[in-house]
């Protein structure tokens, strides 16, 4: 039998914030009961679950070293089950900025056995700041959701836009991170602006053209363009 995780719901209500670790009984599949134990050592509300290396993923949506970052990720995120976690005590993946040493603990969603579910909520406007995280030993990459999700799911993408809506803006600065992490010096980070600009649509174009014999309109990114980007930019990514 499986053991199974108490709701975080069911912790707060009975109050366990204390720090302390509590024993609960819950019903298992058979209706027989089983002793479970939930720990939530800074009073956040909610259950800290360590995760080990098992390939899975997590959407990550806030880190920190003190509690009130965390706080403020738990009451964003209170409808979808969040938990946390040390991070030294858990899988050595990447937790928190690439450019940075990790957070003492993280607040996630998860753990989902695929890529697709997880990112499916990251490119939502509600999860913008966040990022998604594969529990492999060793990866120090974020997930590229457009690298995952089908290209039809991106948004179409045209020279000239002046207006965006929030979804527009998650998939033009999702795509310009990928066209920087693909050659910086043709598109630096300060070109990660969110906007669908001259620098963007001149860099899709680029590698538009680099792709013969595929019949496309320059700078518009339609279904194929995002396949045509995904197929050519995923590959230098390793999670």
């Amino acid at each position: 039998m499986r053991a199974r995780v108490v709701a975080p719901l069911v912790a707060a209500v009975l109050g366990i914030g204390g720090g302390v670790t509590t024993a609960l009984l819950v019903p298992g599949d058979d209706g027989s009961t089983h002793a479970a134990t939930v720990t939530d050592p800074l009073h956040l509300g909610i259950p800290l679950v360590d995760q080990g290396c098992t390939g899975e993923s997590l959407l990550v949506v806030g880190y920190g070293d003190s509690v009130a970052p965390l706080g403020s990720a738990v009451a964003n995120n209170a409808t979808g089950g969040p938990r946390y976690l040390r991070t030294d005590e858990s899988c050595p993946t990447l937790f928190g900025p690439e450019d940075a040493g990790p957070p003492t603990y993280v607040v996630y969603l998860g753990p989902y056995p695929n890529l697709q579910d997880p990112c499916e909520l990251r490119m939502s406007p509600d999860h913008r700041a966040d990022f998604v995280t594969r529990l492999r030993s060793g990866n120090q990459q974020p997930v590229k959701c457009p690298c995952t999700l089908p290209a039809a799911a991106g948004p179409l993408l045209k020279p000239g836009m002046t207006e965006f809506t929030d979804e527009e803006t998650v998939w033009i600065r999702a795509l310009q991170s990928m066209l920087n992490d693909y050659d910086p010096a043709k598109f630096p980070r300060a070109d990660i602006t969110g906007r669908y600009d001259a620098p963007t649509v001149a860099r899709v174009t680029e590698i538009q053209h680099e792709q013969h014999g595929v019949p496309v309109v320059d700078g518009e990114v339609d279904e194929r363009t995002w396949r045509i980007i995904t197929d050519r930019i995923c590959r230098i990514y390793d999670y």
